[in-house]
């Protein structure tokens, strides 16, 4: 049970943890080798990246440093949440369309990830992003199949609040995705997201200044 709420917070997170007396010496001197090792290969990749990116005519610069994650203030209580020994956990992934390609890269991550926690994954999404009865009826569907976990986009949390209250009281873990909600409209288990407003604010800064004030 542990290691399946564990490794899905890894899996819609992409979070990573990276965590002596005399008779250690030995075992941290091959620790500091294995580092410098791994520095050194890192390195090698980093200027052969950036060289890829010079001479394809773009240079790569980090426009936003991200914060550390904040508190909901709706969160689901987990006591609920269990699986027995051998379960094989289900995971539906709800994007608000298929249409939306950005999203659906999300969804390959977490088939990725999944796999990696032996979780199995199933999509369930309307084609248009407008078609939000659609979702509201793929999530009842996915509420009644017993899922053990939802991670949802939504067009219209109004429409799926109510029924992503009724997935957390049947023990399924809610994570709402592409969002920066921290008051979410009822309990989930946990949002990942960035403020997009400021984000596409520094991308048109950016722009702006790569075009020098010259016109399209």
């Amino acid at each position: 049970m542990k290691k399946f709420l564990a490794g899905l917070l890894i899996l819609v997170m992409s979070l990573s943890l990276i965590g002596c007396s005399d008779s250690n010496q030995e075992s941290s001197a091959n620790e500091v080798e294995k580092t410098s090792a791994k520095e050194e290969t890192t390195a090698q990749k980093e200027t052969t990246e950036s060289e890829e990116e010079v001479a394809s005519g773009f240079k790569y610069e980090k426009l936003i440093e991200y914060k550390s994650p904040t508190e909901l203030t709706r969160l689901a209580t987990f006591d609920n949440i269990s699986l027995e020994e051998g379960d094989v956990p289900l995971i539906a992934f709800m994007p608000s369309a298929t249409e939306f390609t950005y999203i659906m890269g999300v969804g390959a991550g977490i088939y990725a990830a999944a796999e990696k926690v032996g979780a199995e994954v199933i999509t369930l999404a309307p084609q248009s992003g407008k078609d939000v009865a659609a979702q509201v009826g793929m999530l009842q569907d996915a509420i009644s199949q017993d899922v053990d976990a939802i991670v949802i986009n939504s067009h219209d949390d109004g429409a799926t609040a109510p029924l992503l209250d009724e997935a957390v009281s049947k023990g399924i873990m809610v994570v709402i995705v592409n969002s920066d909600y921290a008051d979410y409209p009822t309990n989930v288990h946990a949002v990942v997201g960035y403020k997009q407003y400021y984000g596409t604010s520094l991308i048109g800064e950016y722009a702006i200044k790569k075009m020098n004030g010259e016109k399209l």
